[in-house]
């Protein structure tokens, strides 16, 4: 099973290198980007897109990561409050088993 995994994880690699060298043969065309106070320079619209690519995950996996660093703190707060509620109930046991005797 792992090497039917592996040659289908391969055979994937290579159909999107394949894609990827198609769509930077068929997109050579030089392009200037107009950022209002600025022009860059110019590079194929390939590169460009490539790079708005590679900014978009970026960017993607910081606004990923933040939101698992919430949930983890949301987490270690309700394990502190869980922790605090068991030794409370532990006491309020332990003082009504006084009562009673």
């Amino acid at each position: 099973m792992a090497r039917v995994r592996r040659f289908l994880l391969l055979l994937l690699v290579v159909v999107l290198v394949l894609f990827a060298m198609l769509f930077t043969l068929n997109n050579q065309e030089p392009v200037v980007l107009d950022l209002l106070f600025y022009q860059t320079p110019s590079l194929s619209v390939a590169l460009w897109l490539v790079l708005a690519l590679i900014l978009g995950a970026i960017l993607g996996a910081a606004a990923a990561s933040l939101t698992v660093a919430r949930s983890r703190m949301a987490r270690r707060r309700t394990e502190k409050q869980l922790k605090r509620s068991e030794k409370s109930l532990k006491r309020q046991q332990r003082d009504a088993a006084k009562s009673i005797e």
